[in-house]
Parts: C-alpha cells; structure tokens; sequence
C-alpha cells in the first residue's frame, strides 16, 4: 500500500480553502488505496478541538504549534522526524512554505517523489526574495498541480516550458456533502433575492464589491439582501463602506461559523451564492474557489467573477454566470437571467457539483 504525505500550511478543523483541499485529498487517497498522512499546523482552534478532530479521521495527522521565528526550524524538524518514522513514498506539497522545503527534501531523500498543488496567492508573493525563493525550490519538483488554469498561466514563463504539470481542479466531498445535507437544520434569510458570500472578510473575496455594487442592484430588486459569512477580518471597512453607500440596512454579517452543518443551512437558504472575488496587488488572488462547488452541492447558482481562478469553477450560465465585479449592470442582469430560469439552474448547479466529487477527481492524480 503506497504511503503518501501530505504537508499543508493549513488543515481542518482550522479554517481556508487550502487546509479543505487538503482534507478531502487525503480523504480520497484513503478511500482508493493509498495510505495518506497529513502534517500541518494545528493551532487555529484549541488543542483541545484539534486533538479531537484529529481522532475521529480514518488517517493520522501530524500536528506542529506555530512559535514566532521558531516556526520555520520546527517545520524541518517534525517533517523530518515524520518522513524517518513513516517512510512515505511520494510526498505532497500545499502552500508556501512546503514549498520552501523542496530543494532539502531532494537532497535529503532523493528517491522521494515530491508533487505540488498550486493555489494560486502562494504564487505571486510581495518580496521579491519570497518569490525567488519559491520559483527556486519549485522548479525541483518532480510535478506540479496547479487547480486551474488561471494558477498555471501564474507560473513565471520559465516553470511553464517543460516543466512537467497537471492542472487537477478543486472538488467536494460528495459522502461529506449528503451528510451535511442530512443534519443542516432549516434556515431562513432576509432578502428576495437573498445573497450570501462565504470566506473570509478580506478584499480578495470580493465582498467589498458586492457592497459597491449594492446601489444599483436595490433600485431593481428592493427586497434584496446580502448575507455575508465568514471571518470579520476585514469587517470595519466594508461597514464604513456600506455606510456611505446608504446600504446597511440591506447587509448582515453573520461572522465566522466553525460547524459545517449550520454553514450547510446558509447554503440551503440563499437564493443566489456571489463570488466577485479579486486579484490584489500582493499577489493575494482566487485561484479556483471551492465554496462554489459547495454551493452548487445545495442547488445554489453563482454569480462569479471574471479575471481569476473563478472562471474554472463557474460554467458561464450554466452552473453560474461570471461578470465583471465592477460593473452593477452584469450583476444585475445575471440576477436576472438566474431568477428567471431558477429550475434548470438548480439542476445545472447540483451535476456541476457532481462532475467535481474528490473520488472522480483524486483519478487524475493516482492514475
């Protein structure tokens, strides 16, 4: 049986579309096969939460507390004690600084295959010695597996030509999304149409423009709503915003919701998921967006935009409809042409969903 870790600079019960597609990974690879094992951070809820997280997974998972400075030693050291102890066959790579190890992981264990799934923000960092140092340790990889096309087209032009690559999408865990579907208790949201974003409060998920374009969507459809779920990270600004915009009254922040099955019942009661997610000029960007393919699970079309890794997760009105985040009309017109034809979006976005369960997908990566 093939032994393979997975080291990722975020896992569950924590929260981030990285530490998902990392869990449902290992998931997959479990239910063909393969004996994973995952080492990643485990400090974004108590220990005590981790710990018993971490029980009840068919896989084990290795965890590190993240100490200031010390944090980058500590990384090598329970990587390497992990790798002598377990003697994977392949190692997987997710996030920055996993990258950041691959020229020593080569050199230390030289027959160890070392693949990579690319996102899309660790690509393009702000220092240019971080991405020095990325492109450096990336180009050692034996593959790389960027989420769509958009990440790949991210990859300086030299880690383009030749370097061997296969663009493996995100996807869900159907078993895990019936589950939710099963207990998610019954949920009602303001609005007609009722909008919801889920993902952390930040500029590049594109809540702000939701809010911009707010305006222009209220003189149409007086009763809608925007719910907005997800880490207030960036809460006070968009507050302000909407302020000055005179729309407060048509937005609620929920805030973040650590259980999956009461996230499941905002999914069930929107009208409409929006995703008007953007590229900032840190280098933070979209590289697919996995909460789509979670809101097509429940019937839920999405408004996305366009310009990020959003276009591989949106079928362009089928299971969704991209726009351009800034302007209110194509908002506007694709809650239209959604709130017309509701029974074939429903069905689109539920097969879309299908198409992207992790047991089709993980074929791409062990055949």
């Amino acid at each position: 049986m093939k032994k393979v870790l997975v080291i990722s600079s975020e896992f569950p019960p924590g929260p981030g579309g990285l530490g998902s597609h990392a869990f449902s990974l290992c998931k997959a690879l479990k239910k063909n096969g393969y004996q994973p094992m995952a080492l990643s951070p485990g400090d974004y809820l108590t220990r005590v939460e981790v710990e018993s997280f971490d029980r009840s997974q068919a896989f084990p998972i290795k965890r590190f507390t993240r100490k200031g400075i010390l944090t980058y030693f500590l990384r090598f050291i329970h990587t390497a004690r992990t790798i002598k102890t377990n003697m994977p066959h392949e190692i997987i790579l997710s996030g920055k600084f996993p990258v950041w190890m691959i020229r020593w992981l080569k050199m230390k264990w030289p027959h160890l295959s070392v693949q990579v799934f690319l996102h899309g923000s660790e690509i393009r960092l702000p220092q240019r010695w971080a991405r020095w140092l990325f492109n450096y340790n990336l180009k050692r990889a034996d593959l790389l597996y960027p989420v769509s096309r958009f990440t790949y087209q991210l990859l300086p032009e030299k880690l383009r030509n030749g370097h061997p690559f296969q663009i493996i999408p995100n996807g869900i865990d159907l078993r895990e999304m019936e589950e939710l579907n099963r207990q998610a208790p019954p949920n009602q949201l303001k609005g007609s149409p009722s909008l919801l974003t889920i993902g952390n409060v930040t500029p590049r998920k594109g809540q702000h423009r939701v809010i911009r374009v707010l305006p222009e969507l209220i003189k149409q459809y007086p009763d809608l709503h925007y719910h907005i779920v997800g880490m207030p990270t960036n809460k006070k600004t968009l507050v302000e915003t909407a302020t000055n915009l005179g729309v407060n009254s048509y937005i609620t922040f929920h805030g973040h919701i650590k259980d999956r099955v009461s996230l499941a019942s905002y999914y069930k009661a929107c009208d409409i998921f929006i995703m008007l997610s953007e590229n900032q000029d840190d280098g933070d960007v979209e590289g697919f967006g996995i909460a789509i393919l979670e809101a097509n699970f429940f019937g839920k079309p999405v408004i996305g935009a366009k310009g990020c890794g959003i276009e591989q997760a949106v079928r362009d009105h089928y299971n969704g409809i991209l726009v351009d985040g800034d302007h209110p009309r194509e908002v506007s017109e694709a809650i239209n042409t959604i709130t017309q034809d509701p029974v074939n979006f429903k069905k689109q976005a539920m097969n879309w969903s299908l198409e992207h369960d992790w047991n089709h997908i993980v074929k791409n990566f062990i055949t």
